[in-house]
């Protein structure tokens, strides 16, 4: 199997893993406050949900774009450059998102911040790599 197979696939593994984990404290936090559906005004719970649902929404897209510059055959640094840079702020958002001790005092996390720019590096990244390969590939 070829080592950029086999590093496309990492990345969407550790990326399933970190979808799982969110999911996993928003039933956590269910069960800790009770919360049958919605959030009923709670700030834990809100925040739980809130984390996993910005990790739905910025996800599934990046993966897309990954799997696509793969499928292009772009070369390792490419999926490194999307996949590390994926995983590693999709990890420092959820990081920065849920644990209240990063933030500042007037609320802002740069766990998160950083988190977010490292994702839309990602997706620039893929969306700039899949162009450049579609228009350079031989017909």
């Amino acid at each position: 199997m070829p080592l950029v197979l086999k590093m496309t696939a990492l990345y969407i593994v550790l990326n399933a893993v970190i979808m799982i984990a969110l999911a996993a404290n928003v039933i956590r936090m269910r069960y800790r406050t009770r919360t049958r559906f919605g959030d009923t005004g709670n700030p834990e719970m809100m925040r739980a949900i809130r984390a996993h649902g910005n990790n739905t929404e910025y996800v599934p897209i990046a993966l897309i774009l990954l799997f696509l510059v793969h499928s292009l055959g772009g070369g390792l640094p490419l999926i490194h450059a999307i996949g590390l840079s994926l995983t590693v702020g999709r990890v420092l958002h959820g990081i920065g998102f849920l644990a209240r001790a990063h933030e500042t005092p007037t609320g802002h996390s740069y766990l998160r911040m950083v988190g977010m720019i490292l994702t839309f590096f990602a997706i620039l990244v893929g969306i700039l790599g899949s162009l450049q390969l579609v228009v350079t590939a031989p017909n």
